[in-house]
């Protein structure tokens, strides 16, 4: 979902530009297909790098802005299942605050 999303919006651009400077250069469709997939990662790992960020820095005001949209959210939901992750928005607008993820027993990756 996320990776898709991400190709069709950013990465496809750069992914095709790098395929086409290798057929330029007339190399052949192995050279060509690596060059794409280069392009398409090194998107990806941008805009995965720009997501991750209100996740570990902090915000001048002590809140932190993100998108449901966003690598972290999306992978947290893969990891403890859709329902799981409703309950968990549902009580973050319930009681306007931030959970307490100790108790879902979801692993906390540090930096």
């Amino acid at each position: 979902m996320w990776e898709e999303q991400i190709f069709l919006s950013h990465s496809a651009l750069l992914a095709k530009s790098c395929q086409a400077a290798m057929e330029l250069a007339k190399h052949d469709a192995g050279i060509q297909n690596m060059a794409f997939k280069y392009g398409k990662h090194m998107s990806m790992s941008q805009k995965l790098n720009v997501d991750i960020q209100p996740f570990v820095k902090e915000s001048g005001n002590g809140t932190v802005a993100f998108s449901l949209n966003s690598a972290p959210v999306v992978f947290h939901q893969e990891l403890v299942g859709r329902e799981a992750w409703m309950k968990q928005i549902r009580e973050v607008q319930i009681k306007g605050s931030l959970l307490d993820y100790t108790e879902y027993n979801v692993p906390v990756y540090e930096h």
